[in-house]
Formats: structure tokens, sequence, C-alpha cells
């Protein structure tokens, strides 16, 4: 779970949508399960829960990261 702000992106981010997470030293693509608003855009701010595609990774809460695709840029924190 993270709380995440969508810096770039040119339409909507909603569930089911998969980024490159760059979170310390882990770089691996996660998809966005469930987030607390139907759809993101540019500037948008929402509490969002991924699961990592490829192997599960251990996340410290508070830690900082980066999501992106293409031209989308998001940066966010873990909450939990």
């Amino acid at each position: 779970m993270a709380e995440i702000l969508v810096l770039h992106h040119p339409t909507t981010i909603s569930p089911r949508y998969q980024a490159m997470v760059h979170c310390g030293s882990i770089r691996q693509t996660a998809t966005i399960l469930t987030m607390n608003r139907d759809c993101l855009r540019t500037g948008d701010k929402a509490s969002v829960h991924f699961r990592f595609i490829k192997t599960p990774e251990y996340l410290h809460t508070d830690q900082r990261l980066v999501f992106r695709e293409g031209r989308t840029k998001a940066v966010g924190t873990i909450t939990k």
C-alpha cells in the first residue's frame, strides 16, 4: 500500500495498470490492484495497493518510491 502523487500521465491510471516501481535497490514491474479513487490523472494523489509481478519484495514503511512507465511518472511513500 502506498500514497502516490501522479506527476505526469497522458490519460488516466486505473486498477490493473502496470508500471515499473523503483524503491531503494528494488526495480520491478507492479500492478495496481485497488485504489481509493476511480481513476488518476496528472496532479492527483491516491492511496494504491499494488503487487509485484515476478517475485515478492519486502518494503519498509515510509520508504520513497517512483512509479514509471514510458512518459508516466509518479512518486510516493509506502504506508503499509
